[in-house]
């Protein structure tokens, strides 16, 4: 697979991040082949075009794994004498599988929507990773944090990615701070029947302010 190449504003790469290899409405998983500095962050957002290639398919990465092959078995077995001045080239080859759960997508027009799409992404469909007008765009509005909230994909971990999240696209936003108020406030609403879970998650994000 190819590695990212190019970097925005955002520090993201803009090439091909993997290729879909699962999905499902919900989720789909990509794999690819990068260097470690490479390797893509829990808390991006990535896009796939849908096959009718009218609507933008966007998504968070909420997990990354980093698979063992007989290659890497074989190299963890080797002493540092046999693997010296390799280990780079080595470690390229390692597969790398992310993990993103469907926020929304852009419809034709680029405008977000912030609901599942008809369809999921094919087997094999490109992975990119959003552009830094599309992550201001999609993030405009609160509502792209509610698909986190409610997924069952996530779990616990749903409030680390929520704070990963908003840091990342806070910084592409003209008021930094007012971009993450509205996000709190978001979050407000959507966990008041929470308030011990709203409690620790406005602690979280007040790294953010700083």
């Amino acid at each position: 697979m190819e590695a990212t190449h190019g970097q925005n504003a955002s520090g993201v790469g803009e090439a091909l991040n993997g290729r879909v290899i699962r999905s499902s409405i919900e989720t789909f998983v990509f794999g690819t082949r990068v260097p470690e500095q490479a390797t893509p962050a829990c808390g991006s957002l990535v896009k796939v075009s849908a096959v009718n290639e009218k609507v933008t398919l966007i998504g968070v990465i909420y997990d990354i794994a980093v698979q063992e092959n007989a290659l890497t078995r074989m190299i963890a077995r080797a002493s540092s004498e046999d693997l010296r001045g390799e280990e780079s080239a080595l470690r390229e080859q390692a597969f790398v599988e992310g993990s993103v759960l469907c926020l929304g997508y852009l419809d034709a027009r680029g405008r977000a929507r912030y609901t599942f799409p008809a369809q999921p992404p094919w087997l094999l469909d490109k992975v990119l990773n959003c552009e830094d007008d599309e992550i201001r765009r999609f993030t405009s509005n609160p509502r792209f944090l509610v698909p986190i909230l409610r997924s069952r994909a996530i779990g616990l971990s749903y409030s680390r990615l929520i704070v990963a999240t908003i840091e990342r696209a806070a910084s592409l936003h003209a008021d930094r701070r007012a971009f993450i108020e509205s996000c709190a406030e978001e979050l407000a609403r959507q966990l008041s029947d929470r308030p011990v879970e709203l409690d620790d998650l406005l602690r979280e994000l007040e790294v953010l302010y700083e």
